[in-house]
């Protein structure tokens, strides 16, 4: 029989001088009329929250693995059969569905020069515009863009967790015929399951149809005469406000309207288990 324990943890990454954000889904944004959502920033300094070792996600350390396992051959039969199996707890190490480079909004820039016509665009003799070296801390940039936003829980922290466990018996038929019956068992919570997006709109919008496509600024669902949806105040018009007028009518119905896309790791927003 084999008994072991193991013991360990997996500290979320942090930037050196604390040069990340995250997109807060409950920080009021001042550019929505207070909707709640906006970023905050890591670091120190004006426009941050003071912690320059800062990881988002809670540390877990309670990761205790046990692992046991056994092999047995029975003497009262004839020594012809031999029974083991295993059991143990297994965690998992800490996944990130930004590729690694997320969470870093108003803390990087990029520069380009384009053209739609190759034959008259700028010259590259004169290089690229100079970038800006500090950083962007405005909380609502993300409004009304189609960037990403990287929301990190506390409870991101917390790896997946995969607990197993195996019986088998073997016996011997012939001296070169050995018979093999087992199970394996599986049980897994906690995974990456690319089943919680955040700012998808509720599915029982869906029945609106045709609706969901018009432009932001059309009279709502009731008929001509009732007003466009508005979940704020400057959500969308012609200059001015969140979305340009053309922005399609769903975009008023998700979570947080006043943003696209929420990146947050896909992990179940309640763990639910799988079993093999």
């Amino acid at each position: 029989m084999n008994i072991g324990l193991r013991w360990s943890y997996d500290t979320p990454r942090h930037e050196a001088a604390g040069n990340t954000s995250i997109w807060n889904p409950t920080l009021p944004d001042a550019a929505a009329s207070g909707y709640p959502g906006a970023l905050v920033f890591a670091g120190k300094g004006a426009g941050r929250n003071g912690s320059r070792n800062e990881t988002w996600g809670t540390v877990y350390k309670k990761d205790f693995e046990p692992r046991v396992g056994f092999a047995w051959e029975p003497g009262f039969l004839d020594h012809k059969d031999v029974i083991h199996g295993s059991a143990g707890i297994f965690y998992g190490p800490l996944v990130y569905a930004d590729y690694g480079q997320g969470t870093v909004q108003g803390f990087t820039v990029s520069g380009s020069k384009w053209t739609a016509d190759p034959l008259d665009g700028p010259s590259l003799d004169s290089g690229l515009a100079a970038l800006p070296t500090t950083p962007n801390l405005n909380p609502n940039q993300l409004d009304g863009t189609s960037t990403s936003a990287d929301y990190v829980a506390k409870s991101n922290g917390r790896p997946g967790l995969v607990e197993s466990w195996t019986l088998e018996m073997q016996h011997q038929v012939t001296q070169n015929l050995i018979l093999s019956a087992g199970y394996l068992g599986m049980h897994a919570t906690r995974l990456h399951a690319m089943l919680s997006y955040m700012n998808d709109m509720p599915d029982k919008y869906m029945a609106l149809g045709d609706y969901l496509t018009w432009w932001a600024i059309a009279p709502g669902p009731g008929g001509w005469s009732s007003k466009p949806l508005e979940p704020y105040a400057n959500f969308s018009c012609t200059s001015g406000c969140t979305w340009p007028e053309n922005e399609q009518e769903y975009q008023a119905l998700r979570p947080f309207p006043q943003i696209g896309y929420i990146n947050n790791g896909q992990l179940s927003a309640k763990p639910r288990p799988i079993h093999l």
